[in-house]
């Protein structure tokens, strides 16, 4: 029977007698009571998994190893961090889920603004033994949204966040896995929304309430796994079409360009692009109808690059491809503003500069002039009688000097000289006496 799951990279050989880290043996040891011929269980978050026996105090047998394979689809969640309160339950929650990666993402309305740290480590390294995940997953650093976009889209990965609306299962069958998107506590604001959309990005129905971030960000992540499992199993028997210029959505994206339906053939010719993302036709369709029907010169050389990163170097239409992106780009910049005259941009710092400097100024004989009127108020309030600052205690039953020395800690002494007292002097109780200052 195995008493504990432990964290350990890396992996130690079959037959190593071996000692955890300080933290890891402490919980062995002295919280579960680990002893000897123990079965432990051995992660070292890279897909290996051990069997140990505890041969000694505080020492470790390995036995076998295996490895276990990650998942066919990676799930990358990219997320608008909570408040610190509930920051630790997302990030033990989605680890526990299988997520390959969390990406935090600084949005317009996010309230909450935090980093990696030591302390999330130890959250996803507990919450791995306590799943019995054998993936970490990664930590990655706070991207702006539109950042995060381009990441999620450099990894191959189909974009995802929570809509209302089912998302199309082949939209995810040729990704290497998907790229969650979960919104700040106050949701996606408009232009990140519409940013999102025109990345290609596809809805995932959560039901039809409107959840806390946390909840959509666990929900998602369960919805999407199993989604995923679904669709692999389905793709096993099923099998994928060949043509790409003849797949439905090129054909559909294709109809509706001839009926002057810009905006549809967009939505189809995205989905052939996330279908087939190593096929250049998607990409080559998306930017001729960019530059010559929505009139978007910027969409137009984004999808001319993606087309030319998948056309082989001798194909016959690669020279055309290629004039025509460089001729957008040309356009774009002469219709780009002209740079800032440089001595203009000089005389600009040396004014904020200065003004900086004067408000400085400014401010320190603020708090001087503040200084020095707090002195002048205290210099005409009248001077306190010693008697009224000083503090006091009330004789109650079985007191005596030492014993009220001692409680009000002071010097005995000092209260008989302040109270005028001598060692044979009797106390009253309600004899109220002066106690000297300390």
């Amino acid at each position: 029977m195995i008493v504990h799951t432990v964290f350990l990279s890396p992996m130690p050989e079959t037959g190593t007698v071996f000692e955890l880290p300080r933290e890891e043996a402490e919980h062995l040891f002295k919280v579960f009571r680990a002893s000897v011929g123990d079965a432990v269980e051995v992660l070292d978050g890279a897909g290996h998994r051990g069997r140990a026996v505890v041969v000694a105090p505080k020492r470790l047998q390995m036995g076998q190893v295996e490895f276990l394979p990650p998942p066919d689809k990676e799930i990358r969640l990219y997320c608008a961090l909570p408040r610190r309160n509930k920051q630790d339950d997302l990030l033990k929650q989605a680890t526990e889920l299988g997520v390959t990666a969390i990406h935090p993402v600084r949005c317009r309305r996010s309230v909450a603004q935090s980093e990696p740290t030591p302390r999330w480590e130890v959250l996803v390294r507990e919450a791995c033994k306590q799943s019995k995940n054998p993936y970490l997953p990664q930590l990655a650093e706070p991207q702006d949204f539109a950042d995060a976009l381009h990441d999620a889209a450099r990894r191959r990965l189909t974009l995802v966040y929570g809509s209302i609306v089912p998302a199309e299962k082949t939209a995810f069958a040729d990704s290497r896995g998907v790229a969650y998107f979960v919104g700040p506590e106050g949701g996606f604001a408009p232009e990140e929304f519409s940013l999102l959309e025109r990345s290609g990005a596809v809805g995932v129905n959560l039901g039809p309430y409107v959840l806390r971030l946390e909840t959509a960000a666990v929900a998602g992540i369960a919805v999407l796994r199993k989604f995923l499992m679904l669709l692999m199993i389905l793709f096993v028997f099923a099998g994928c079409e060949k043509d790409v210029t003849q797949s439905g959505y090129m054909t559909k994206g294709r109809d509706y360009c001839n009926k002057g339906d810009f905006l549809l053939a967009e939505k189809f010719f995205r989905y052939a692009a996330l279908k087939y993302p190593a096929a250049p036709e998607p990409a080559f369709a998306l930017a001729a109808l960019y530059e010559e029907s929505l009139d978007e010169p910027y969409g137009a050389v984004y999808f001319y690059r993606q087309g030319l990163k998948h056309l082989p170097p001798d194909h016959v239409d690669r020279p055309v491809y290629e004039a025509a992106c460089r001729r957008l780009e040309a356009e774009i910049a002469a219709s780009s503003p002209a740079p800032a005259d440089p001595t203009l941009l000089a005389e600009l710092e040396k004014y904020k500069k200065e003004s900086t400097q004067m408000r400085q100024l400014v401010q320190r004989q603020q708090w001087t002039v503040s200084a020095l009127r707090r002195e002048l108020d205290a210099a005409k309030q009248p001077e306190k009688k010693v008697a009224a600052e000083a503090k006091t205690y009330t004789v109650r039953p079985g007191d005596t000097l030492s014993v009220i020395a001692r409680r009000c800690r002071v010097s005995q002494a000092e209260l008989q000289r302040v109270n005028q007292l001598s060692d044979k002097s009797v106390l009253q109780i309600g004899d109220v006496l002066i106690l000297p200052e300390k």
